[in-house]
């Protein structure tokens, strides 16, 4: 057996260095180290064949954070690990992990961006005086940008429809996880502006159309407390008021 410590030095020129079969390599030639692989492609190569294997790190001070840094020159540009200060929540931050805390995940899974103390599964938070938006969905391809809503039983899909003029399009489907662009669309805005509502193809500004045997209203105004229920038609210099007048006996 060979044992090294503090005191010894060992020189290997250029020659390579095995430990116990691939438990820990140098390749000499090429600078790298090996765990588990006699030819480490990288500084530091892991390899294994157990399902469960892997690197633990573990910080025994009593407020200590397990973390790593990516290191540019020298200076950490961003550091991720498990803040135990801040209830273990793990982190990535810039030069430290809670320093411009990037992306927080507590340990109900609630997952943070721009906040260090999120309270849904995703919780975006920003304080700026950008005017770009603070949440996109891009897509690059010829499908949809979109995003669903689900419960059991209905879904929601909400987002641009890319084969159809590139509507924007709420659609609906009577099963979890279903909905998509373009089928059952219940609210379309294209890129003239114009809103419809049981229209795929809206030809005015706001347009409503439906196809069914209902006796209710196609459109309803509904007045909560005591003003009038009413909308009003203009044009320069004229506008015209149609409704109910709360004040006249509900005329």
């Amino acid at each position: 057996a060979m044992t090294l410590d503090a005191t010894t030095s060992v020189s290997m020129a250029s020659f390579d260095l095995n430990f116990d079969s691939d438990t820990f390599v140098i390749d000499a030639s090429a600078n790298n180290i090996g765990i588990g692989t006699s030819s480490p492609t990288v500084k530091l190569d892991i390899e294994t064949a157990a399902s469960a294997d892997g690197i633990d790190i573990n910080n025994t001070a009593a407020d200590g954070d397990p973390r790593i840094a990516f290191q540019l020159s020298g200076t950490s540009t961003f550091t991720m690990g498990v803040d135990d200060g801040d209830s273990d929540k793990f982190k990535i931050g810039t030069t430290a992990i809670g320093t411009s805390t990037r992306l927080i995940i507590d340990s109900s899974g609630n997952l943070g961006i721009g906040s260090t103390s999120p309270t849904t599964n995703l919780y975006l938070s920003e304080s700026n005086t950008d005017t770009v938006p603070g949440f996109e969905l891009e897509q690059l391809s010829t499908g949809d940008a979109g995003m669903q809503f689900s419960i059991s039983g209905d879904s929601y899909a909400v987002g641009i429809d890319n084969s159809d003029n590139d509507n924007f399009k709420i659609s609906y489907a009577a099963a979890a996880g279903t909905a998509a662009l373009g089928t059952a669309d219940r609210f379309v805005i294209d890129a003239s502006g114009n809103v419809g509502v049981g229209s795929t193809s809206p030809a005015t500004n706001f347009y409503v159309s439906e196809s069914n045997t209902d006796t209710v209203p196609t459109v309803e105004f509904e007045q909560l407390s005591t003003g009038d229920a009413g909308m009003q038609f203009s044009i320069s210099g004229d506008s015209y008021a149609v409704g109910i007048d709360n004040s006249d006996n509900d005329n």
